[in-house]
C-alpha cells in the first residue's frame, strides 16, 4: 500500500517536472525565434525557467507569453485521457489555463503586453 502511494507521487513529481520543463521549453523557443537571447536558469526548487532582455516590444513578449499556455492546452485537449497516466498528463496540460490569469507571471505579461498595446492604438 505504502509503495503504491510513493510510486504515484514520484510518478506525479516526474509528470510535473516534465511538465514545466516543456512549457518553459516553449518560451525559449518562441523567443529564440523572435531573437530574443533567451537563457535557461534553475530556480529554488530547481524547476527551470527561462529568461530574455525585453526588447520593449509588446506584440512579441505577448507571443512568447501566450505560446507555452496555449500550446500546452492545446496538447492537453489532443491527449487521449484512456491510455493509462495519460489522463494525468491532460490534466497538468490543462492546468495552463490558469497561467493566462494576471496572478500568474505568463498572465501579468500577457495582461500588459494587450494593455499596452491597446493604449498604444489609442494614441
Amino acid at each position: 500500500m505504502i509503495w503504491s502511494i510513493l510510486t504515484l507521487l514520484v510518478i506525479y513529481g516526474l509528470a510535473c517536472f516534465l511538465l514545466v520543463s516543456l512549457h518553459e521549453s516553449i518560451h525559449f523557443i518562441t523567443a529564440r525565434l523572435f531573437h530574443l537571447r533567451p537563457v535557461f536558469k534553475i530556480n529554488l526548487f530547481l524547476l527551470p525557467v527561462i529568461s530574455y532582455k525585453n526588447p520593449g516590444r509588446d506584440a512579441q513578449n505577448l507571443v512568447v507569453a501566450l505560446s507555452a499556455p496555449v500550446g500546452l492546452i492545446i496538447l492537453g485537449m489532443l491527449i487521449n485521457s484512456e491510455i493509462p497516466y495519460f489522463g494525468l498528463a491532460k490534466i497538468l496540460c490543462l492546468t495552463n489555463v490558469a497561467n493566462l490569469l494576471p496572478i500568474t507571471t505568463d498572465g501579468e505579461v500577457i495582461f500588459l503586453s494587450v494593455y499596452n498595446l491597446i493604449k498604444e492604438n489609442k494614441t
